[in-house]
């Protein structure tokens, strides 16, 4: 199967192959990911530039854990406006891709866990 975002080769190399692990993993990814995003969210909200670039740099690390490069690179990027003190409209609209980008994921990773 096909995936817009989702990248189980890389997956397989972490989990050797295990697909049950690779399972579990993508189950807990959603829950964490998820409660993170709102983080993320509600600190550019706050303009809270400091949780930004935390939660930012968290996220970017299992997005990229899993092989999801595109979305680690757009926190990145997140991350680096609110180190450099960018306004806070360019971050919104960045966060906004990244929900946009959120959603692929999760209808990947949803077809993956059905098949």
């Amino acid at each position: 199967m096909v995936y817009k975002l989702l990248n189980l080769s890389h997956l397989d190399e972490y989990f050797q192959g295990e697909e049950a692990s690779v399972r579990v993993f993508l189950k807990l990814f959603c829950t964490s990911v998820a409660d993170d995003l709102k983080l993320l969210e509600l600190a550019i909200a706050l303009e809270n530039k400091e949780n930004i670039e935390k939660v930012a740099h968290k996220l970017k690390s299992s997005y990229r854990y899993i092989g999801i490069f595109t979305m680690g690179d757009l926190l990145e990027d997140i991350e680096t406006l609110a180190y450099k003190n960018t306004n806070f409209i360019e971050l919104k609209l960045l966060f906004d891709t990244g929900l946009r980008m959120q959603t692929e994921v999760i209808n990947d990773i949803t077809r993956f866990l059905t098949n």
